[in-house]
């Protein structure tokens, strides 16, 4: 495993330890930090194709 530089003190973390989490209250923020953006699976996008093609969207809705 690659060592990455110092964490929070004196102890070095691998690339992708994540857990177990040594401090649980940065892991939260990153959660609610997360939780404030949409994902790709989260939003039905089958229709975007055919409204783009079709007039229901202005050039201005468009850009």
């Amino acid at each position: 495993m690659s060592k990455t530089g110092l964490i929070f003190g004196e102890d070095v973390a691998g690339v992708n330890q994540i857990l177990p989490h040594k401090h649980p209250e940065v892991w939260d923020m990153f959660l609610k930090g997360a939780a404030n953006n949409w994902g790709p699976a989260e939003i039905n996008m089958s229709t975007d194709i055919e409204q783009w093609k079709s007039n229901d969207l202005t050039k201005d809705e468009k850009l």
